[in-house]
């Protein structure tokens, strides 16, 4: 992962510290301080902590901007702020991740409230702590207690995917993404009791859609550019982790996936972008 500049740093320091985020295209959106894990700040909704399968979480009238609160709770500021720690050694930083990881926990208990309605959440979540965690490896606060305290949530979020793939609902990126997932943590996690049959699940899915998802042409068979890219992230991922794990994959994952980006570099324009359909 790239070097994070000090500028960039201290200002996502400070943000993450205040509660305040960036997400989806909005600014500066304040989920307090401490962070309210289920509140959506657009509306001022918070979800109730009810059994998730009690939650229609379309009806907004009650839980808010689903998409909002699900973004915050993947925790990709996480990585960043492990990313800062280990351009920069500054406990602050891996401090901050640490916090903001037991004040998930304690206030997600485990199928109960937004966060656990829709099992692509855990698995984007699950990696962003994996690689949270590696990144701020080298940092000596995290204690024994914290290690236990992450892993055992690991284990109930893996958990949770298991009971509850997307075969029947969104079976797309959706389900691609909660394979990842089990095949991080199964890889990453070795002494967890499941993490074998976790990685091997994760990787029979990934594998068996691939011939679906992407079509001969190398595009993405929901034909969204956006959704494109998530599948070119998830398998990179896959490539990269089974290569560094010692797993040999079948040839066509990297012809696929090599597929996928080539069409990915033929729609993008100029100066970096591409069109979103």
């Amino acid at each position: 992962m790239p070097a994070r500049e000090p500028a960039f740093c201290d200002e996502l320091f400070d943000n993450s510290h205040a509660g305040r985020f960036d997400l989806l295209g909005l600014r500066d959106l304040s989920f307090g301080a401490p962070v309210d894990w289920h509140l959506d700040p657009v509306s001022a909704k918070r979800s109730p902590l009810v059994a998730w399968k009690e939650l229609d979480n379309l009806d907004a009238a009650r839980t808010g901007d689903r998409k909002i609160v699900w973004e915050l709770n993947r925790h990709l500021h996480l990585m960043q702020l492990a990313q800062c720690f280990a351009t920069t050694r500054d406990p602050r930083f891996a401090l901050l991740a640490r916090e903001h990881v037991r004040s998930w926990i304690d206030t997600n208990p485990v199928d109960i409230g937004i966060n656990w309605a829709s099992s692509l959440e855990p698995a984007i979540r699950s990696i962003c702590w994996l690689w949270a965690l590696a990144l701020s490896r080298e940092w000596a606060g995290w204690t024994e207690a914290d290690i236990r305290k992450l892993t055992r949530s690991l284990h109930d979020q893996m958990c949770h995917i298991e009971r509850h793939l997307s075969y029947f609902s969104s079976p797309n990126t959706h389900l691609t993404g909660e394979a990842l997932g089990l095949y991080y943590v199964g890889t990453c996690m070795p002494a967890l009791k499941n993490a074998g049959r976790w990685r091997a699940l994760g990787r029979r899915i990934l594998l068996d859609q691939l011939e679906r998802h992407v079509r001969p042409d190398g595009v993405y068979f929901e034909q969204s550019s956006w959704y494109h890219r998530y599948t070119v992230d998830f398998y990179t991922h896959f490539v990269l982790l089974a290569r560094r794990s010692g797993d040999e994959l079948p040839p066509v994952v990297l012809a696929k996936l090599q597929d996928l980006m080539e069409h990915l570099m033929w729609i993008t324009r100029p100066d970096g972008t591409s069109p979103y359909y």
